[in-house]
């Protein structure tokens, strides 16, 4: 007879079928919790609340009997016949101006998961009932999750954004955000929260150790942003139209204005700039019409396919021949432009296989904005802060000083001299 496994201390409980009703069931302190039809949307907002409630008093139980938890429909009526606002609502309609407003940059995505954990908990909950504390339940949730301290507190203050935007829209009244703002944020060191560790600056060592895992289209934006320090967001539009050569001291240099780039909705202008070494890596792409984008996509798998049939065993008389397994209509197909989030699936993928392969040799994951980072990091550091801060395109000094970090080879060099 097999033993029965003992659940790990820090693991959540799961939602049970109990068959007898076809309700999802989950035991909490010895106590069964039942949450409704199992599988519905329903049944999991009531777990996570429920959960999330539990983590805030330290996986313990209030003291009240128990009770069914409440199972509220999305749209709720009062007395009155008035349709209540829900929380579900309220965060739906501020994503949708979020999405609006935030159109040359990824706040409105930063905003969707920042929000995410409190509408999976109180998404059903008249938003004039959530309170301080339902907040604190919903950081609980956060902190078991393992969000950094601050991540965390940055995804808070974005709910509290939330709140005040549907006060300043008569949304909600205002005294639930005042008592939202009451609730302090984590400080450092606080027990059993996870703290953010200062990640090793990407290296060209490291680029070139994944280069055999990467399109070629890939890791040239990789190498372009390593030298010029552009946001991925911006590299992804190159077009030859865009690209306008000036002569500095007989150098020939590229720039670049991106139709789109973060600060755009400021009126501030933005201009990138390619040196020789960066015009090497773009000069192969130059070969296509002055609209086409430089890096493309379905490119980059048209020689991808075009390499797997020159490295093909099996003879064309067996097996399938080029193109004749091809779906009429695919769910997926390659476009002609990357994105930042494509480019940092690429990285991901390519950095997974390096470290699978050389398990002794191994490389830290890094994103695109990581590599903007090292880059102005590395400008710094050779010629000096205002350049840094002439190439990230900042209009503020203290901007840079978040992008990059300080050197300490100035610092060793004084103290050598001066002793």
């Amino acid at each position: 007879m097999t033993k029965r496994r003992k659940r790990q201390k820090n693991t959540l409980p799961s939602i049970t079928l109990h068959r007898p009703t076809g309700q999802g069931r989950v035991r909490l302190c010895g106590r069964d919790f039942y949450l409704g039809v199992y599988g519905s949307d329903e049944a999991q907002e009531s777990y996570n609340k429920l959960v999330a409630e539990w983590l805030a008093r330290g996986r313990k139980l209030p003291n009240h009997p128990k009770r069914k938890p409440r199972r509220a429909t999305i749209a709720e009526v009062s007395d009155t016949g008035v349709e209540v606002l829900t929380v579900g609502q309220l965060v739906g309609q501020y994503q949708e101006w979020a999405e609006r407003r935030y159109t040359n940059s990824n706040q409105a995505e930063i905003i969707f998961y920042a929000l995410r954990p409190m509408t999976e908990c109180y998404g059903s909950l008249p938003a004039c009932e959530f309170s301080p504390n339902k907040l604190r339940a919903v950081r609980s949730l956060m902190v078991e999750r393992q969000w950094t301290r601050s991540n965390l507190n940055r995804a808070i203050s974005l709910v509290r954004g939330a709140f005040g935007w549907g006060v300043s829209h008569e949304l909600i009244p205002e005294s639930i955000h005042a008592a939202l703002r009451l609730v302090e944020p984590i400080p450092y060191g606080a027990e059993g929260v996870k703290e953010s560790q200062p990640k090793e600056l990407v290296s060209d060592e490291m680029i070139e150790a994944i280069r055999p895992y990467l399109s070629r289209q890939v890791y040239s934006l990789l190498r372009l942003a390593m030298l010029s320090g552009a946001r991925m967001g911006e590299l992804v539009q190159l077009k030859p139209g865009l690209l306008n050569p000036v002569e500095v001291d007989g150098v020939r240099i590229l720039e670049f204005s991106p139709p789109v780039f973060k600060t755009k909705y400021r009126g501030l202008a933005r201009v990138v700039r390619f040196g020789p070494r960066s015009a090497m890596i773009i000069n192969p792409f130059l070969n296509r019409g002055d609209d086409e984008f430089l890096f493309s996509p379905r490119e980059a798998e048209s020689e991808r396919r075009k390499k797997m049939h020159k490295l093909r065993v099996t003879p064309l008389s067996y097996g399938n021949r080029p193109g004749t397994n091809r779906k009429e209509n695919p769910q997926w197909k390659p476009g002609n432009c990357y994105s930042t989030c494509s480019v940092r699936k690429s990285i991901r993928r390519a950095v997974n296989t390096y470290n699978r392969h050389n398990p002794d040799n191994q490389i830290e994951m890094f994103t695109p904005h990581r590599l903007r980072h090292s880059a102005l990091t590395r400008m710094r550091n050779e010629y000096g802060f205002e350049a840094a801060m002439a190439a990230a395109g900042h209009s503020s000094p203290s901007m840079t000083q978040l992008y990059t970090e300080k050197s300490s080879k100035a610092g060793r060099r004084l103290a050598a001299a001066a002793g």
